[in-house]
């Protein structure tokens, strides 16, 4: 029954978002992955050239496996705005933005379990930006993070 309703939430998920160009990226979802640090980070996920374009990627954390970093680029500058929902009660993430090389250029450390959100990172053409993900409480979860990255120019 925990697979149909997660397999349903993220159907919706997707439907949700269909008006507007985007990726969604399955990484290897399970904890323990290999991608704990900038030099080891999954990606880089692209966004194409459209006006208005959204990278999702779904991934876990947990007290075994505590942080986790993504690459993303894009072929256009722009606004970048990146969040991560919450979709599980309980869980607190907290969520940070480096460039290239590892300058912080946002973070957002809510605490409890809302949704991270980092608004108005200008983004270069091209570049590498990282996300990193860190668990900081809650139970062994049971449904994946749902990460985006999203520009607007």
């Amino acid at each position: 029954m925990k697979k149909f309703i997660i397999v349903l939430c993220v159907v919706c998920m997707m439907f949700s978002t269909m008006a507007f160009a985007h990726v969604q990226y399955w990484p290897e979802m399970k904890s323990g992955n290999a991608n704990d640090t900038m030099d080891t980070a999954e990606g880089p996920y692209t966004l194409d050239k459209d006006s208005r374009s959204v990278i999702y990627i779904f991934g876990v954390a947990s007290e075994a496996d505590k942080t986790d970093f993504y690459k993303v680029k894009s072929s256009v500058s722009g606004r970048g705005d990146f969040w991560i929902a919450i979709t599980e009660k309980g869980m607190n993430y907290d969520l940070f933005v480096y460039d290239k090389r590892g300058k912080l250029l946002g973070s957002s450390t809510k605490g409890g379990d809302e949704d991270e959100r980092i608004n108005h990172i200008y983004i270069d053409k091209d570049e590498i930006y990282y996300m990193q993900i860190k668990y900081i409480s809650g139970p062994a979860p049971t449904r994946p993070y749902y990460l985006s990255f999203e520009l607007i120019n």
